[in-house]
């Protein structure tokens, strides 16, 4: 029995949990970002993920198509989170408020990183 029921233990699932890892870790690294939400599709399921700098949530697969049965629950899964999203402020949406642009012109520290590179 698998304990961790979002892990395939194969060998292509092992590499793909590998891939999403490194996509994640390399997102929050180049943006400033506090946490970070991605959607995993794979065939008619998807996962929702919450990665932060101690790890991740993950939910269980939910077929976003509704299945054969047309399960409008699990359809609408995928919507509402896009719905919730898009209310969301930047700083929720995982943003590091504490990090801002230097303006190139106004701020010698920015001519000083010139001249060091």
């Amino acid at each position: 029995e698998n304990k961790f029921p979002s892990e395939n233990p194969t060998k292509n699932g092992t590499h793909t949990h590998g891939q999403i890892c490194v996509y994640a870790a390399t997102t929050m690294t180049l943006m400033f970002r506090s946490h970070l939400f991605t959607v995993v599709v794979f065939g008619p399921y998807a996962r929702l993920i919450q990665w932060d700098r101690r790890g991740s949530i993950v939910t269980r697969r939910f077929n976003y198509t509704g299945g054969k049965k047309k399960d409008t629950q699990q359809s609408l899964i995928l919507f509402k989170f896009y719905q919730r999203f898009a209310q969301l402020t930047n700083e929720q949406r995982g943003l590091d408020p504490n990090v801002t642009r230097l303006d190139s012109d106004k701020d010698p520290r920015v001519a000083k990183a010139k001249k060091q590179f």
